[in-house]
């Protein structure tokens, strides 16, 4: 794959040009497939449109079935919808046809899959977004040839979409109306929203060569454009990028409005996380430092108004929370030997929140172990600068972990979901009627 040191034109080149994965030309159709009709099932790896990786629905974790689905091939991405009965699940690798399929509730074999077919698919890297029509349309959502290949388009239920142009665009179009904001894109950007604003990290730069989430293109600043076509400019100071493909929506100061929170690197003493008020621009808290020159933050989701994290996941991997307490982000516990990413890859969804079956009215945490061979929940007690993780259940993989992790609520229940190295999809499903 070619490095996308290339990156954004105005900076350093062109996002996603020809020659890259997935071919970018002349603009293309908007939707190179069905469309998504309002009512439409909707599912991506972030989980969240706010950018946070936190699943709806709940599982007993500790009591789930597990399923292991065969795949034919190592899957990098994983999604699913909920179906009447069950869920649909689709898994994707670049280059190999998707496999997709329908797990129906209480499914306890393998043979119980049902295979699905794909109105609308691409054998291209970007993390797939998967749609599932009223009329029980199945489809993975392009809005055409004018994208970056790794950035993944948007679709929301008020009728908009928005996309990431080869050129570093961003495209927000609702029905005729088209808007086209030059932010300089990263070639993988991934789009968020709250209300009626969107975020993205633009101004790509190769300043900063770490290189650790598949290129070395980071973001220079983080713009909010509003769906009314207004823009707002975060700019970061010196030579500081963020170091990530998201900027996250999330309440750290209990107020009900939200911050943006990114992961910022390029700093001495390594990644900050640092919370900005959308509005002005204005930082509101930072964390200390990594700890070394190249130490990054992986930062899962901003919720509970607490960040959940895992430093250094590619050494030693340790969990940290953190709140806004002041002008500082502080952390409030910390647990090492977990691993939510590996080095160079672009796959930042190895982890997530949800309901798992611990007593906190709050978001439980699922990671995998630093040699992914183990998915491990916590529960996540406590509030404010007074927070805990308590293990709750492991669950071994039988090799190494390959995909996102994905969770879907259905009729019956949260469903969780997972691809190793090994070939399959391991499901874990409520275990009613499992003796």
């Amino acid at each position: 794959m070619r490095s996308a040191a290339l990156a954004l034109a105005a900076v350093v080149g062109c996002v996603g040009c020809p020659g890259d994965d997935v071919p970018c030309g002349a603009a293309g159709a908007l939707v190179a497939g069905p469309a998504v009709e309002s009512g439409a099932a909707v599912g991506f790896p972030m989980l969240r449109h706010d950018g946070s990786r936190a699943a709806s629905g709940a599982l007993a974790l500790a009591a789930s079935h597990q399923v292991s689905v065969p795949l034919g091939f190592s899957a990098e991405w994983v999604v699913a919808v909920p179906a009447p009965g069950g869920s649909v699940w689709v898994a994707t690798r670049s280059g190999e046809d998707p496999v997709a399929f329908f797990a129906p509730t209480g499914m306890v074999t393998a043979e119980e899959a049902v295979a699905v077919s794909l109105q609308a698919t691409s054998r291209g890297p970007a993390p797939p977004t998967l749609v599932r029509n009223p009329d029980g349309a199945v489809f993975l959502l392009d809005l055409g040839d004018d994208r970056a290949s790794h950035a993944p388009p948007r679709s929301w239920d008020d009728g908009h979409v928005a996309w990431v142009t080869c050129g570093g665009e961003l495209v927000v179009r609702d029905g005729d109306d088209e808007r086209r904001h030059r932010v300089g894109a990263l070639p993988d950007a991934r789009i968020t929203r709250e209300g009626d604003r969107l975020a993205i990290l633009g101004d790509a730069t190769t300043r900063y060569t770490h290189g650790a989430l598949g290129d070395d293109a980071e973001g220079g600043a983080i713009y909010v454009v509003g769906l009314d076509g207004s823009e707002t400019r975060i700019g970061l100071g010196g030579d500081a990028v963020v170091e990530g493909t998201s900027a996250g929506w999330g309440n750290l100061q209990g107020d009900g409005s939200p911050e943006l929170v990114v992961t910022v690197s390029n700093l001495p003493g390594g990644a900050r996380h640092r919370a900005y008020d959308p509005d002005t621009g204005t930082l509101l808290g930072a964390s200390e430092p990594a700890g070394g020159s190249s130490f990054w933050r992986h930062r899962l989701a901003v919720a509970d108004g607490r960040i959940v994290s895992v430093r250094t996941p590619h050494i030693g991997g340790v969990i940290e929370l953190l709140a806004l307490d002041g002008g500082s982000l502080a952390h409030t516990e910390e647990m090492e030997g977990f691993s939510t990413h590996r080095f160079a890859r672009r796959n930042l969804d190895q982890g997530l929140l949800a309901d798992l079956g611990g007593a906190s009215p709050g978001l439980d945490l699922l990671v995998p172990t630093q040699d992914q061979r183990t998915l491990v929940a916590f529960e996540v007690r406590g509030d404010g600068l007074d927070q805990q993780l308590v293990e709750l259940t492991r669950r071994p993989l039988d090799a190494r972990l390959a995909s996102n992790v994905f969770g879907v609520d259905t009729d019956g229940g949260l469903v969780l979901g997972a691809a190793h190295e090994g070939g399959d999809l391991v499901l874990w499903l409520a275990s009613s009627g499992v003796d």
